[in-house]
C-alpha cells in the first residue's frame, strides 16, 4: 500500500515538473519570436477541408470495436458461470508488492463478477476514446493539401488499429486476472506479472514504433514529396485559442475533438458542452469503478 502511494506521488510530481518545463520553453519560444520579429501579418492564412476525408478513411469499424470486447466479456462470463461451483469459498482480489494476497473476499455473485462488471463499463469508454480520435478535426496543410490529407488518413488508420489492439489486450488481461483470482490464485501472483509485463511491452513498444514512423498527423510520411510553404502563405494562427499552449478553447469552432498541438492523439475543445459531458462521463466511470471495488466484501 505504501509503495503504491509513493509511486502515485512520484507520477504526479513528474507530470507537474514536466508541465512547468513546458511552460518555460513555451515562454522562451514566444520571446524569441517577438525578438526576431516573426509575424504572420501580411500573409494569406488558409484553412483546407477535405470533404471526402471521412468517406475515404479506412479505420476499424465501430461494430468490430464493440463486438470484439463483447465477445471477450461474454466468454469470460460464460466460462465463470460454467465453473462457478469450482470457485473456492474465499479468493484473493489484491496482492501486495511482495506478491502476497492482502485482500480476500467471500464467494458471491457480486464479488465473482466484479471484474467483468468493470470490463462492461470499459466498453463505452474505450469506444468513445476511439471515436473521438477518428472524428477529430482535420488538420491539413494549405499548401500540399493532397499529400497532407493522405498523411493524416494513414496516420489515423494506423492508430485506429492500435486502439483495437490495446483494447482487446486490455480486456484479455482483465479476463486473465479474473480467472487467475478465481481458479489459480494458489499458483502464485507471479502469473499476474507474467501477463502484465508482456502487455505493457507490447502497447508501449507499438506506440513508440507508430510515433517514430508517423509522427503527429502523419507528418513523417512521404517527406521526399513535401515542399516548403510559399513565404506569402501560412496556416491559420490558432495561438490565441490554446490556453497556456495546452487547452484548446475556441467557441467559434464547432469541432469537439481536435488534434493535439504537440504529441500524438486528439484533445477536447473546451468551449463545447459536449467536451465537459465527456469529462463528467469519465469521472463517473472512475467513481463507479471505485464503488464497485468497495462493494466487494
Amino acid at each position: 500500500m505504501v509503495t503504491s502511494i509513493y509511486v502515485t506521488i512520484a507520477m504526479f510530481v513528474f507530470i507537474f515538473l514536466s508541465f512547468l518545463l513546458y511552460l518555460q520553453k513555451r515562454k522562451q519560444l514566444r520571446s524569441w519570436k517577438e525578438a526576431n520579429g516573426i509575424r504572420i501579418e501580411g500573409k494569406k492564412a488558409k484553412i483546407v477541408i477535405d470533404t471526402a476525408y471521412q468517406k475515404d478513411l479506412k479505420v476499424v469499424s465501430h461494430s468490430v470495436f464493440v463486438s470484439a470486447q463483447l465477445f471477450i466479456l461474454l466468454v469470460t462470463v460464460a466460462v465463470t458461470l460454467y465453473f462457478y461451483d469450482q470457485i473456492p469459498e474465499q479468493f484473493p482480489v489484491h496482492w501486495n508488492s511482495s506478491n502476497e494476497p492482502d485482500r480476500i473476499v467471500d464467494k458471491s455473485y457480486v464479488n465473482v463478477f466484479m471484474l467483468p462488471a468493470i470490463q462492461l463499463l470499459m466498453i463505452p469508454m474505450m469506444f468513445f476514446s476511439h471515436y473521438s480520435f477518428i472524428k477529430s478535426k482535420q488538420k491539413i496543410s494549405p499548401y500540399l493539401s493532397d499529400l497532407s490529407s493522405k498523411q493524416s488518413k494513414l496516420f489515423r488508420q494506423a492508430w485506429s488499429f492500435y486502439f483495437l489492439v490495446v483494447t482487446v489486450l486490455t480486456q484479455l488481461l482483465l479476463s486473465g486476472i479474473h480467472f487467475f483470482s478465481l481458479f489459480f490464485a494458489d499458483k502464485g501472483a507471479q502469473w499476474i506479472l507474467g501477463m502484465t509485463i508482456p502487455f505493457v511491452v507490447i502497447i508501449v513498444g507499438y506506440s513508440v514504433y507508430l510515433t517514430w514512423k508517423y509522427g503527429q498527423g502523419g507528418e513523417k510520411l512521404f517527406l521526399n514529396e513535401a515542399g516548403e510553404l510559399p513565404d506569402e502563405v501560412t496556416e491559420a494562427d490558432e495561438e490565441r485559442f490554446w490556453k497556456w499552449g495546452v487547452w484548446y478553447y475556441n467557441p467559434e469552432d464547432p469541432s469537439i475533438f481536435v488534434e493535439k498541438r504537440f504529441g500524438i492523439g486528439s484533445t477536447l475543445n473546451m468551449a463545447r458542452w459536449q467536451s465537459w459531458a465527456f469529462i463528467v462521463g469519465l469521472l463517473v466511470f472512475v467513481v463507479l469503478t471505485i464503488i464497485l471495488s468497495y462493494a466487494m466484501e
